[in-house]
C-alpha cells in the first residue's frame, strides 16, 4: 500500500512539473535577463485577464438574463 502512495504522489508531481516547464510564461535557465523579467511581470496580467474574462461573461449573461425578465 506504501509503494502505491509514493508511486502516485511521484507521478502527480512529475505531472505537475511538466505542465509547469510546459507553460509559455515559464523561466528557462537559458532566457536573458530582460525576457525573465518579462515573463515575471506577466504572470499577473495574465491572472488579471483570466478574471476579466469571467467577469465580462458572468456580465454578458446577466444583462441578457435581465432583459429577457424585463421583456417578458
Amino acid at each position: 500500500m506504501e509503494i502505491e502512495k509514493f508511486t502516485k504522489s511521484v507521478e502527480t508531481k512529475i505531472e505537475r512539473e511538466v505542465k509547469e516547464e510546459s507553460d509559455f510564461l515559464f523561466v528557462r535557465p537559458q532566457d536573458s535577463e530582460f525576457v525573465r523579467k518579462l515573463k515575471n511581470n506577466l504572470r499577473p496580467v495574465r491572472t488579471v485577464f483570466y478574471y476579466f474574462q469571467i467577469g465580462f461573461v458572468i456580465f454578458i449573461s446577466a444583462l441578457l438574463w435581465l432583459i429577457g425578465v424585463v421583456s417578458a
